[in-house]
């Protein structure tokens, strides 16, 4: 074994231990190499329990939805096992939304307890981030969360459905799909967040 490998092995541990995505109830299933036997993998994820669907995609890679939390992480658990050569992740969807209401006296805990309340009650997904921003003038009337399934991220992005445009308690504002772009100056290290209506 190489020193360049054992520095790499090492490098990839510190970023495990740094950042551990949140368990979601869809997986992202991406075989690493052609060799892969799809048949058996799709056997493994389909038959497991709490299997919900799964979306194939143009590069060969799956999105797979289970019923819960726990179903998902032994899914996960169980595909890592049987596969070394899979890529096997929870797979997470951002929405940006817009916020009035918000001032000075508004306790972000609250907010964010009520919020995130709203958004679970009438989708099938989890908030697994939450984020309103602030500058140092206070809240800027927008924020971001991510949820765990893409069934719950187009029902609040539906603009034909009820919760595009949503309302609890005295806040209200509007749902937007999240998209970072990297936009790269003179010094590569700006980004710059679009959001589509």
């Amino acid at each position: 074994m190489s020193t360049e490998s054992v520095v790499t092995e090492t490098q990839q541990k510190k970023v495990a231990k740094r950042f551990v995505r949140k368990p979601g109830k869809t997986l992202l299933v991406k075989p690493l190499e052609e060799s892969v036997n799809t048949n058996e993998l799709e056997t493994l994820f389909s038959g497991s329990k709490g299997f919900k669907e799964k979306v194939k995609t143009k590069t060969g890679s799956y999105f797979v939805v289970f019923d819960s939390l726990e179903n998902s992480a032994n899914a996960l658990k169980e595909l890592r096992k049987n596969f070394n050569d899979v890529l096997v992740k929870y797979s997470h969807y951002r929405v940006f939304f817009t916020m009035k209401g918000l001032s000075e006296e508004s306790d972000y805990n609250e907010v964010k307890k009520s919020h995130i309340k709203f958004v679970e009650e009438n989708t099938n997904g989890s908030v697994l981030y939450y984020k309103i921003y602030r500058d140092e003038n206070g809240y800027i009337g927008c924020g971001d969360f991510t949820l765990d399934t893409k069934e719950s991220m187009d029902s609040l992005l539906n603009s034909e459905g009820s919760l595009k445009e949503y309302k609890f308690g005295d806040y209200e504002g509007k749902f937007f799909r999240y998209n970072k772009k990297d936009k790269k100056f003179n010094n590569g290290q700006t980004n710059e967040v679009v959001v589509d209506a």
